[in-house]
């Protein structure tokens, strides 16, 4: 009797863990887009964040991670701002109390289309902060378009 209980129980736990995996990744689908898409995607959010020249003036430099995005397909200069373009671990070793960088997430795909969000994160000698701004984008006419959604910050002393 002891043998057929071993493969039955062997059966419930692979079973079970399936279930379990299935249910921790459900809602956090990374998307099958394109570089080309995501290219589009990373310009039209870039385009309306840049575009409020009171936050981000004219001829300034703005540092953008490379992290979930390929650089080689974004224009630059973005809204008449001049992007540099680090890696994670450079933006690591650079980071001496001084930085500022925005940084784009993991892009989702919904019923209605991707979400991702775009932060921006800082620090100075006094304080450290981040922003965060979640975008939902759709397509219309062939072209990836963008839509501002909720906010998020925190500053720290």
């Amino acid at each position: 009797m002891k043998n057929r209980r071993s493969p039955i129980f062997l059966i419930l736990i692979c079973v079970s863990g399936f279930f379990a995996n299935a249910s921790a990744s459900f809602g956090r689908v990374e998307s099958q887009l394109t570089d080309e898409e995501k290219a589009q995607i990373v310009k039209s959010v870039l385009e309306q964040r840049l575009s409020n020249h009171k936050v981000y003036p004219l001829g300034r430099e703005l540092t953008l991670s490379t992290e979930n995005i390929n650089i080689n397909l974004i224009p630059n200069p973005i809204s008449g701002i001049e992007l540099s373009f680090l890696k994670p671990d450079e933006i690591k070793r650079r980071d001496k109390g001084n930085i500022s960088y925005l940084v784009f997430g993991v892009f989702k795909e919904t019923n209605s289309g991707i979400e991702v969000s775009l932060s921006e994160i800082w620090r100075d000698g006094i304080a450290h902060g981040w922003s965060r701004t979640a975008y939902k984008c759709h397509k219309v006419n062939d072209k990836w378009l963008a839509e501002e959604g909720e906010e998020s910050f925190e500053i720290f002393n």
